[in-house]
This record gives C-alpha cells, sequence and structure tokens, in this order.
C-alpha cells in the first residue's frame, strides 16, 4: 500500500483525469496478488522447504515483533532453525513440523526451468 501511494498520488496531481490513477490501483494490484499468491510461496516454499504454516506464522510473528522488517527476516531465520533441527536428534520433531526434514519436496523454479 506504501509503495502504490506515491505513484498513484501522482496520478493524481499530474493528470486531468482519474483514469490514470485509477489504473495505477489496477497495475499495483494486480502486481500485488501476482506476487504475493503465485511466485513469493512457490520461490520460497520450494527452497528452504518450509510448511505453509510455518511461513505463515513466521511472517506473523516477525510482522508483530520487528514489523515489515520481521517479516521479511523470519521466513530465513525460521529456515535457519528448521535446518539446525533437523541436524539435532531431539529436536527433530520440531524440524518435521516446520517442514519436510528431507527436502523432497521439489523447487517450483527448478520444475518450471
Amino acid at each position: 500500500v506504501l509503495g502504490g501511494l506515491f505513484p498513484f498520488m501522482m496520478a493524481l496531481v499530474t493528470e486531468d483525469s482519474m483514469q490514470p490513477a485509477l489504473m495505477v490501483v489496477v497495475v499495483i494490484v494486480v502486481i500485488q496478488t501476482i506476487d504475493n499468491y503465485f511466485i513469493e510461496p512457490n520461490m520460497v516454499g520450494g527452497e528452504v522447504n518450509l510448511s505453509a504454516f510455518a511461513s505463515i506464522l513466521a511472517i506473523l510473528v516477525g510482522g508483530l515483533i520487528w514489523g515489515v522488517a520481521g517479516m521479511v527476516l523470519f521466513i530465513p531465520m525460521v529456515g535457519i532453525i528448521k535446518i539446525v533441527c533437523d541436524h539435532v536428534e531431539p529436536l527433530k520433531p520440531v524440524g518435521y513440523v516446520l517442514g519436510d526434514p528431507d527436502g523432497n519436496k521439489p523447487s517450483k523454479v527448478k520444475e518450471w526451468i
């Protein structure tokens, strides 16, 4: 929303009609939808081997603790925690809950290429 606010305001100020501003909103919504629902889960979920539950929980907790920076940084942090849990015998159940312990899930990027 904040990233799209500046282009929206510029379209309102520089153009005589509302159509360019509405087109800016449409383009931003379409790009965000594609990124949030297709690109991000397939790239991050395929490479880090985290479950959807762990990814969503990491984003929510990261947002509550550190805001937007936490939302970005907590996925790799949970990935590191998962790797440690997979290699420490008493923590293997936690690693299993966080994602596929063997990394058998093929990457969507590798399948696509």
